[in-house]
């Protein structure tokens, strides 16, 4: 485990630990990760589900996301907006339709997706899988440092209901920073 508390060598120390896992190794653990996910109530009782599309060496969530659309639960990957400090969630019907979006992360297209409207469900109808960098054993998160799902959360505070950040094992520190404006997640799952 980490023992330094500065985020920015976290981030180092982390991303090259996952970095070195291997595609089929990723690939593998994703697996085990995805098969955790399917199995709690929260999720499978979920109308929506927040979700991302993965970057480098992150846990792997098409299939994740592929389950999600198949169990008939509507979809919304984010969409990053630089310039408002801000993201926004949009439908996606199939992992195909995404593009390159903010440093290189596909996203859904905003002009022909329909964007969430979190007063449509109630809270305990939404299931959020949220990346991170690293994490600990109090549920912190340590993300890319834009604070992006923070804000999100915040500024909707109450109206998402299980949050679930999905990493390795291997991406546990023994402390995380945190700051006032940090939101921990509910779930923790790795493999």
């Amino acid at each position: 485990m980490i023992l330094n508390d500065n985020k920015n060598t976290i981030r180092r120390e982390v991303i090259t630990r996952r970095d070195a896992l291997g595609a089929t190794k990723r690939s593998v653990l994703s697996e085990i990760i995805g098969e955790k996910i399917y199995v709690l109530d929260e999720f499978k009782s979920a109308k929506v589900v927040l979700s991302y599309a993965n970057l480098g060496s992150e846990v792997i969530t098409d299939k994740i996301n592929q389950r999600a659309i198949a169990d008939g639960k509507e979809l919304y990957l984010p969409k990053t907006y630089t310039d408002r400090e801000v993201m926004d969630f949009y439908r996606v019907n199939d992992m195909n339709d995404l593009q390159p979006g903010v440093w290189g992360i596909r996203e859904p297209v905003d002009t022909t997706s329909e964007r969430l409207d979190l007063n449509r469900f109630e809270p305990t109808e939404i299931f959020a899988i949220i990346p991170c960098v690293a994490f600990d054993s109090e549920r912190n998160r340590l993300g890319y440092g834009g604070g992006y799902y923070d804000r999100f959360l915040i500024d909707h505070d109450g109206r998402v209901g299980t949050t679930a950040v999905v990493a390795f094992g291997l991406q546990e520190v023994e402390a995380v920073p945190v700051a006032s404006h940090d939101v921990k997640p509910m779930l923790i799952v790795t493999e």
